[in-house]
């Protein structure tokens, strides 16, 4: 999953504080970035920057349909939202990283995330290929926005996806870099420190 182009016919593919959606089944061949492909599911991710602002993510009415998106902050501590946890009603969920300290608008449930930054990877289940159809507009129903463009049941328009160069640090001195920046941006746990 990338915020930025790094190839050509990437798969999973969206802007920062955005989702991507996978509107097909998964099958071995198509699987990507996915560990293992799961036929009665639609998958949608993103990447989140809550740096500066929270994210407010839009779950739609699922009338009882089986989703869930199970947020994972950078310490790969996992919330999951959804049928199991929140129902299946319309919702509105704020990502809200450690540092913000303004208010939500009415109606918005604050979802605490320990790091700048979280990863969502959300599922909606299909129960047959007669569901196909209906479990796609259901997928089609979730997005997402940065607080300062939010606008309840309006999904803002998507800024267009930039190019850059594939990064990969791993291997390389860079990689201390890139950490140590991250390890400055972010808290340890409480139950980490020393």
């Amino acid at each position: 999953m990338g915020t930025h182009g790094v190839a050509s016919g990437q798969q999973v593919l969206a802007p920062l504080n955005h989702f991507s959606r996978m509107e097909y089944l998964v099958t071995p061949t198509s699987s990507g970035n996915l560990r293992a492909p799961n036929n009665d599911t639609l998958y949608l991710s993103g990447w989140f920057d809550l740096s500066r602002e929270p994210v407010i993510v839009h779950a739609p009415d699922t009338a009882g349909r089986y989703y869930t998106l199970a947020v994972t902050d950078f310490f790969n501590e996992v919330t999951h939202l959804g049928r199991r946890t929140t129902g299946t009603a319309e919702n509105y969920f704020a990502l809200v990283g450690p540092d913000f300290k303004g208010e939500l608008p009415d109606g918005v449930l604050a979802g605490p995330v320990a790091t700048q930054q979280a990863w969502i990877l959300g599922r909606v289940l299909v129960d047959g290929e007669a569901d196909f159809a209906p479990a796609l507009q259901v997928l089609r129903g979730f997005w997402s926005a940065p607080l300062s463009q939010w606008q309840r049941g309006q999904p803002p328009q998507l800024p267009p996806v930039a190019e850059a160069a594939k990064l990969d640090p791993r291997g390389t001195l860079e990689y201390f870099a890139v950490l140590n920046r991250w390890l400055r941006a972010n808290h340890v746990p409480a139950d980490e420190a020393r």
